[in-house]
């Protein structure tokens, strides 16, 4: 398929905007037109995800437009075709030509309003409560996912985290701090594997979010107070979006912890636990271990960017963040095993 994207000018929007922008993700190329977003998956098969055929593509488009509707408070618009014709730029949402791709369409909103960009300013109680009991209900509409999320494969994720590290340490990452992590991280795992084999049979396993931290989430001014909108639910591999809704929850309260936020994460956890009444998670220090799970995730991504860093400066920022994310993993793994951050 030719490379329509390289012939995309603002005529090619019906909102024929004065200016154009563009942000290229892994998997994605965002269009930002006005007051709104085009947004359109690349035409790869990595493994983890397959938009490799134009049908592929049209049918996440859709899935992502569905799964994140829930959540996002009105942001997402629909899918709109993508059609070419001869000597002419693409078109989003004509009505001539050949469809050559899709585009799910989203009402934009100010970078500035992220929750990863607000995490040092003071935010309202009310706020967190919000997006505690936004994020309940949410889980109370997804049926139980028994396939996914059992000890061997929440195992496999782990052991993946650490053998994918390991070729950094010692010479980026402490051995020491490493391997006390690893130790405590399997110690868990050996010792509750009848917990979460038993909470995939209770139900605890959805097929949420799947992405849940600051950088998806907007903090909307309106009136007088802030509005949560979640956004970029992940829709295209289950293996990544299915797990139990702890370790869904540790995402955003670890990410608050690296920010700083220790008492934004406590206030978060006690209000979704006061509507779910999953004590159990907090109990058998099983948040704890997913926060350390996703704090080595963290870890992983920010040492194995480096490779791909440009200068000396940035290469040293992403091994003192994956060291940072490292101790965090140490500090959380320590309290799953011991008394629990939350009780």
């Amino acid at each position: 398929m030719a490379d329509y994207s390289k012939e995309i000018t603002t005529a090619s929007f019906p909102e024929k905007p004065k200016e154009l922008s563009t942000i290229e993700t892994l998997i994605s190329k965002l269009y930002f037109v006005g007051d709104f977003v085009y947004k359109t998956k690349k035409p790869v098969n990595l493994g983890f995800c397959d938009f490799s055929t134009l049908k592929l593509r049209k049918k996440f488009c859709f899935e992502e437009l569905k799964k994140n509707k829930i959540l996002s408070g009105g942001l997402y618009l629909g899918v709109v075709p993508v059609r070419t014709e001869i000597g002419k730029p693409a078109i989003f949402n004509g009505k001539m030509g050949v469809v050559v791709d899709y585009a799910v369409k989203m009402r934009r909103l100010a970078e500035s309003d992220k929750f990863s960009n607000l995490t040092g300013v003071p935010i309202s109680a009310r706020v967190i409560e919000s997006l505690a009991e936004n994020l309940g209900k949410f889980h109370e509409t997804l049926k139980a996912q028994r396939s996914f999320w059992g000890p061997n494969r929440v195992r496999f994720f782990c052991n993946q985290n650490f053998l994918q590290m390991s070729e950094y340490v010692p010479g980026d990452l402490p051995k020491d701090l490493f391997n006390s992590v690893k130790t405590s991280t399997l110690e868990y795992l050996n010792n509750h594997q009848d917990l979460i084999t038993e909470r995939v049979r209770s139900g605890r396993v959805k097929d949420g979010h799947g992405d849940l931290h600051t950088g998806n989430i907007f903090l909307v001014k309106r009136g007088g107070t802030r509005v949560p909108i979640i956004f970029d639910s992940l829709e295209f591999n289950k293996d990544l979006s299915c797990c139990d809704v702890a370790a869904e929850l540790a995402f955003l309260s670890m990410d608050l912890k690296f920010h700083g936020r220790q008492d934004l994460a406590k206030l978060f956890i006690g209000c979704y636990l006061r509507k779910s009444h999953d004590l159990e998670m907090v109990k058998t220090g099983l948040l704890d271990f997913y926060e350390s799970y996703r704090a080595c995730v963290r870890a992983k991504i920010a040492i194995m960017s480096k490779g791909g860093a440009k200068s000396k400066s940035r290469k040293t920022e992403l091994v003192l963040e994956a060291c940072q994310y490292l101790k965090l993993a140490s500090q959380t793994v320590y309290n799953s095993l011991h008394k629990s951050f939350y009780e």
